[in-house]
């Protein structure tokens, strides 16, 4: 009886075990209740994609490194004009948003001023900083082609003009300008090139090396011009059929934009990896292509927006876009600018590696805030301790 009985208990804990491997709670899926780990994506001469595209979603660099030499002192008293391409665009502001803290910390005065998207808005903005006495102008995301007039008040008048996101200071190409034109003195930006490659490493693992994408970009930004480059050197080291023929404007971000997207889409029906330019033309792809029914194409893009990584978050079209910390690139322009003012060296690169990463739906940032890289390194306090 007691034999039985031993026996009975035995099948009891056995049917237990099964069925807890089978639970929800396992995190696990299949009928079988064991773990199915994916399988790596190797291409076939050898590159592991599942590895790249891994690495770009931790971040990189891994370690703060920027300037080891100090800055020198924090001079007193100084002017600083903020100058958006756009207000509206999150992107456009958020390193400014970061300078103006700093501002506040080190006893500076500054003002912001909203180029509205258009360059005789962005013009006339960079001669109300020259009219307000500005010691340094910082505009971010402008292609310095575009305000001639400003730069050229501004250098009539002594001040100094900066930039940030624009992407045409090392470590990207720097850009010739025309015979007579003027630049800023230094720029700050993410290596565009890198964060090309990064994103391109995650599109081709999560498709599996193979199938089509189309490449939704645009021509009028430097720094998009830039990232294009090391995100169609990576892709061609995949075996996706890459369309890279597709244009837009700034101007066509609408209703233009959403015709020509599912215009292709539907003459593609293979085509299930669209890549967009940036975050706010991607967002209006994704409700193009709600509207559309289109919900089994898979959008990437590249600034990590909080509305493009809610979308992610939601599983709404968009699964990934390549991030950078614009709150690095804040401190990143004053720690130059202290150069600047000390007669140091710039740091090299001018963009003092500034970190990047891929966010999918597995190493999103805590609801209603932005990617930084704080949470890897305390880059805040290594900038601060070089003012001195």
């Amino acid at each position: 009886m007691k034999k039985k009985m031993l026996s009975m208990v035995m099948c009891l804990l056995l049917l237990a075990g099964l069925m807890s491997g089978c639970s929800s709670d396992s995190g696990e899926s299949g009928s079988s209740g064991k773990s199915e780990k994916k399988e790596a994506v190797v291409g076939e001469d050898g590159t592991d994609w599942t590895e790249k595209a891994e690495a770009a979603m931790g971040v990189t660099p891994t370690s703060f490194q920027g300037p080891k030499e100090t800055a020198g002192a924090v001079p007193d008293g100084k002017k600083i004009a903020l100058v958006s391409a756009n207000a509206a665009l999150q992107g456009c502001v958020a390193p400014l948003y970061t300078m103006q803290d700093i501002c506040d910390e080190l006893g500076w005065t500054y003002q912001f001023y909203d180029g509205a998207g258009s360059s005789s808005q962005q013009n006339e903005m960079i001669m109300n900083a020259v009219s307000w006495g500005a010691d340094m102008i910082c505009v971010c995301s402008v292609d310095p082609a575009t305000i001639q007039q400003g730069l050229k008040e501004a250098a009539d008048a002594g001040i100094v003009v900066t930039t940030c996101s624009t992407g045409i200071f090392d470590p990207n190409p720097e850009m010739e300008m025309e015979e007579g034109q003027l630049t800023y003195e230094f720029g700050v930006s993410p290596d565009y090139a890198a964060v090309g490659s990064a994103i391109a490493d995650w599109i081709v693992n999560d498709a599996g090396n193979e199938g089509e994408i189309v490449i939704v970009d645009a021509n009028e930004a430097p720094s998009c011009r830039a990232l294009r480059v090391g995100l169609l050197d990576e892709l061609k080291l995949s075996d996706m059929e890459v369309d890279d023929s597709f244009w837009f404007t700034g101007s066509q971000v609408g209703d233009t934009l959403i015709r020509n997207v599912t215009s292709y889409l539907t003459k593609h029906p293979d085509c299930k990896y669209v890549f967009v330019a940036y975050d706010p033309a991607a967002a209006v792809i994704v409700e193009g292509l709600n509207q559309a029914g289109m919900n089994d194409v898979k959008v990437i893009s590249v600034l990590g927006i909080q509305q493009n990584i809610e979308y992610i978050r939601e599983e709404n079209v968009q699964v990934a876009t390549a991030a950078y910390d614009n709150n690095y690139m804040g401190y990143a322009v004053i720690d130059q600018y202290i150069r600047y003012l000390n007669g140091e060296e710039y740091s090299a690169p001018m963009g003092e590696n500034l970190p990047y990463t891929v966010l999918d739906a597995t190493n999103l940032p805590e609801q209603g805030t932005d990617w930084t890289a704080l949470s890897f390194f305390d880059y805040e306090k290594e900038f601060k301790a070089l003012w001195k």
